[in-house]
């Protein structure tokens, strides 16, 4: 192995450093200053992460504001809105009260008990004391979508109701809602409100169980139910001073109105067990306005002695019903049903002289029931409708 072998410089090599060393000398003796012209240039780089990361820092704490500050609003707003929703249940349901007269709404009962269901509910732990209730009329066919304040002369298609408005604000319900992360931010607090709307209406449609299989003629309601009063309500007989009282059955008529007659609702069922057991069980499927619906003879005495034995005068388990209203009560034909009444039936004869006596009555309620229909008595039971 030659001089020249591993642990050797070649001459190329050597001046290859030579030079670097050479190029480092100059450069230092011409700029004397440019390694500490480095270390400012990282400097001012440290400067500007600074401020990155400060501004990032605001908006990281901007997030953390809506995802923590706007969500706690929400929950609040959350529980404000189940406090509005059953004091306006409350009130509306008070509307109709079964113990005022039949002719009248109980505003200031309803009012009352919508004040007093909102102090059942809490905020954040703050028991709610304060509400803004108002009632008026609502329109359930939508031709309106705000409540009409008292005094007001009710249209078609409206309905008695209550607005309760509940709010977290200065001076009301402990005051706006402190914020946490939004006070980075310069928002301390924030104002949260709640509404609900709840009304009692003539119904549209009813489910199973509701309707006793008697249908009443629609020209029976035009000449003895006034629909103008508010609420409408039956008419009184000048001899009486009270609503009319009415017999059902074969043979009887009141000018050119046959009352009504026994239906099997849409089942073509004339036969005294399947109307029995309509009696007992009520209609079977949803029927609504526009629903045909069967009328039957039925005249056997067993009937009207069931309907004695549960009316006002029997046991009282049907003393207020719902009927379906239609315009045709011929004996075994179809008809439509152009709404939903309530009747009391006061008693039933049998032995010959068959009929079921009856009065118009408006203290009819159903759970099971919707939609919107001729204010024929029976009600809905009240109803959030915003």
């Amino acid at each position: 192995m030659s001089s020249a072998g591993i642990g050797a410089r070649s001459p190329a090599r050597t001046a290859a450093n030579a030079s670097v060393g050479q190029i480092a000398s100059a450069v230092a003796s011409a700029h004397p200053n440019a390694f500490t012209l480095v270390q400012h240039g990282a400097q001012r780089q440290r400067g500007a992460i600074a401020v990155i990361v400060a501004l990032l820092l605001s908006v990281m704490l901007g997030f953390c504001a809506l995802a923590v500050d706007i969500a706690l609003g929400f929950v609040v707003r959350g529980e404000l809105q189940n406090a509005a929703d059953a004091a306006a249940l409350a009130g509306a349901a008070k509307l109709l009260d079964p113990a005022a007269p039949a002719s009248s709404l109980d505003w200031s009962g309803a009012t009352t008990a919508a004040t007093n269901a909102v102090a059942l509910n809490q905020s954040s732990g703050i028991t709610l004391e304060d509400a803004t209730v108002v009632p008026g009329y609502w329109s359930v066919t939508g031709s309106s979508g705000e409540l009409q304040s008292l005094p007001v002369t009710p249209a078609a298609g409206d309905a008695p109701a209550v607005l309760v408005t509940v709010r977290r604000a200065d001076g009301e319900n402990g005051g706006p809602l402190p914020l946490h992360f939004a006070r980075f931010l310069g928002v301390t607090s924030m104002p949260v409100m709640a509404s609900a709307v709840a009304a009692v209406a003539p119904p549209g449609a009813v489910g199973e169980g509701v309707l006793f299989p008697l249908a009443v003629s629609a020209c029976l309601y035009r000449n003895f139910w006034d629909a103008t009063s508010i609420p409408p309500g039956p008419k009184n007989d000048p001899g009486t001073g009270q609503p009319y009282v009415f017999r059902i059955g074969p043979g009887y008529t009141y000018g050119s109105c046959t009352p009504g007659t026994w239906t099997s609702f849409g089942t073509d069922a004339d036969s005294t067990g399947a109307l029995q057991a309509m009696m007992d069980s009520r209609n079977t499927a949803l029927l609504k306005t526009a629903s045909l619906v069967w009328m039957q003879t039925a005249a056997d005495d067993s009937l009207y002695q069931s309907v004695d034995a549960c009316s006002t005068r029997g046991s009282g388990e049907c003393a207020t019903v719902i009927v379906p209203v239609v315009e045709n009560v011929s004996v075994h034909a179809q008809d439509s049903i152009t709404g939903f009444a309530c009747l009391r039936l006061a008693l039933a004869e049998s032995g010959g002289d068959n009929y079921v006596q009856a009065v118009m009555s408006r203290h009819c309620k159903t759970r099971n029931a919707g939609g919107f229909g001729p204010d024929y008595g029976a009600l809905a039971t009240a109803r959030l409708v915003r």
